[in-house]
């Protein structure tokens, strides 16, 4: 067997496996982040939620069917105070109740108001833990897509196979009439 002399463009086998530990690597380190953010995520080491603070929050009312609040949050809803907008005075924290689960409010009592101005504050969800749940949420969504994956990687291996059986039967074939690429 002769030596290569002129080892331009001849990729050896020390680059294909420098390149696949490079790959590796990589991957390692990625599946080891995913975990960790998982954990975390999961851990009470990240506050899951912020609070944030509506102040006079105007065009409410409190009666019986209810007002939305225009920043729910995602989390508990807590009324500081509700004040009448026509003349500023206090309503009773008794005479209105929060639903969380509606994220309305209510009242509490047969009296009503038609307009009135609320302080309240309200939890979102923090920033560190809308990453964590990209993340998290990111990986299991392509896995869901796992077989679509799997089966466009089998045609391009088939395709591959296929290539590479057409040219070795086109270099053998060329071979056999004394001709060269």
């Amino acid at each position: 067997m002769e030596a290569i002399k002129d080892k331009k463009g001849v990729m050896g086998l020390n680059v294909a496996k420098q390149f696949l530990v490079v790959l590796m690597s990589l991957v390692i380190i990625g599946v080891t982040a995913l975990i960790v953010f998982n954990s975390l995520g999961d851990s009470s080491a990240i506050d899951s939620t912020d609070t944030r603070t509506t102040t006079n929050e105007t065009g409410a009312f409190i009666n019986s069917t209810g007002y939305s609040f225009n920043n729910p949050g995602v989390g508990t809803i807590t009324v500081t105070e509700a004040r009448n907008a026509s003349d500023g005075t206090v309503i009773p924290s008794g005479d209105y109740t929060v639903n969380q689960s509606a994220e309305q409010l209510f009242n509490a009592t047969s009296t009503t108001y038609s307009d009135v101005n609320l302080d309240y504050e309200y939890e979102v969800d923090s920033g560190e833990q809308n990453t964590l749940d990209n993340a998290s949420s990111g990986v299991s969504e392509f896995f869901t897509n796992t077989s679509t994956w799997l089966s466009l990687l089998g045609v391009v291996i088939l395709i591959l196979i296929i290539s590479a059986v057409i040219f070795v039967v086109n270099r053998f074939g060329s071979s056999n009439r004394g001709g060269s690429l």
